[in-house]
């Protein structure tokens, strides 16, 4: 599917979201497309928390995302779940 087909479908599911949670790994920064995605959550009022599964995690993470992060743990998936 091209990218301008694409975008329109997703950001209409994301609007429809109580809550998106990105995976972050070494590569998230520079993935154009999840970069988009988390935009747009952003753009959208929609609450969005970005879960750290790298293994340094010093590096850079997604502007939008700053104050937004959490460490992998299941615990802390149902605190989220509950809150939206």
């Amino acid at each position: 599917m091209e990218l301008v087909q694409y975008k329109p479908i997703v950001e209409k599911a994301i609007q429809e979201l109580d809550g998106v949670m990105i995976i972050v790994s070494a590569q998230t920064s520079n993935d154009p497309l999840a970069l988009w995605e988390i935009d747009c959550s952003s753009s959208n009022c929609i609450p969005i928390v970005g879960v750290d599964v790298r293994r340094n995690y010093e590096g850079i993470i997604p502007t939008n995302l700053v104050g937004k992060m959490t460490r992998y743990v299941w615990e802390w998936f149902a605190e989220f779940f509950n809150r939206l």
